[in-house]
């Protein structure tokens, strides 16, 4: 699925855009928790797979490795009980001068999956975004 998003982002904003990411990689539950305490905050746009198939699409212009497991802490619309061992999180870190894209980017893929019959009943929806 990470190729699929990145190629849809691509189609909508080209490569350059892509290429402003220092970080794009899918991770599990575990990972993101270990790699969190090791790691420098980065912002960056966050996405939650389940077998392929988009659960929450976020964004933190501080610390997007905290803002996703905030999801878990929290059960933000009940994820606790979408994920299963085979759930990852997508990450696509940047740098503080990039805030915009990740904004465009989170928004872009939030539109996008609510569209997407395929993933009706298992995407849960940001309260912010219409």
């Amino acid at each position: 699925m990470k190729t699929a998003i990145i190629d849809l982002i691509r189609g909508e904003f080209g490569q350059s855009v892509v290429d402003r990411f220092s970080v794009c990689e899918e991770f599990t539950l575990d990972q993101v928790r270990n790699d969190r305490k090791s790691k420098k905050k980065q912002p960056g746009v966050y996405i939650w797979l389940d077998h392929g198939v988009p659960l929450k699409v976020g964004r933190d212009f501080v610390d997007a490795r905290k803002r996703a497991l905030e999801h878990y802490r929290d059960n933000t619309g009940g994820i606790r009980e979408r994920i299963t061992p085979d759930t990852r999180i997508l990450l696509m870190l940047t740098d503080q001068s990039n805030l915009h894209w990740i904004a465009a980017i989170e928004v872009f893929l939030e539109i996008r999956f609510r569209e997407e019959n395929e993933f009706q009943g298992k995407f849960i929806p940001a309260k912010r975004i219409g």
